[in-house]
C-alpha cells in the first residue's frame, strides 16, 4: 500500500510544470516561425501522394489574387 501511494506521489509530482518547462514549452512556440503559406509550399515539395494538388491549389490562389490586383487597378 505504501509503494502504491508513493508510486501516485512521483507520477503526481512529475505531471506537474515547473516556470522553466513552461518557458521551454514556449520558446519552442516562438521559433516555429513559418507562416501557413510556406508550410503548404514546403508539403507541396514532399513525395506524399496527393501533396502536389497543394502546389496547383497556390498557383491557383496566386493567379486569382493577380487577376483581382489587375481589375482593382484599371478601375475608374
Amino acid at each position: 500500500m505504501r509503494s502504491a501511494l508513493a508510486l501516485v506521489a512521483v507520477t503526481l509530482s512529475a505531471c506537474g510544470k515547473s516556470p522553466d518547462a513552461r518557458q521551454a514549452i514556449d520558446s519552442v512556440a516562438a521559433a516555429d516561425s513559418m507562416t501557413t503559406r510556406e508550410r503548404h509550399e514546403a508539403l507541396s515539395r514532399t513525395p506524399i501522394p496527393g501533396a502536389s494538388g497543394i502546389g496547383r491549389a497556390l498557383q491557383a490562389a496566386d493567379s486569382a489574387s493577380a487577376r483581382v490586383r489587375q481589375l482593382d487597378s484599371i478601375a475608374p
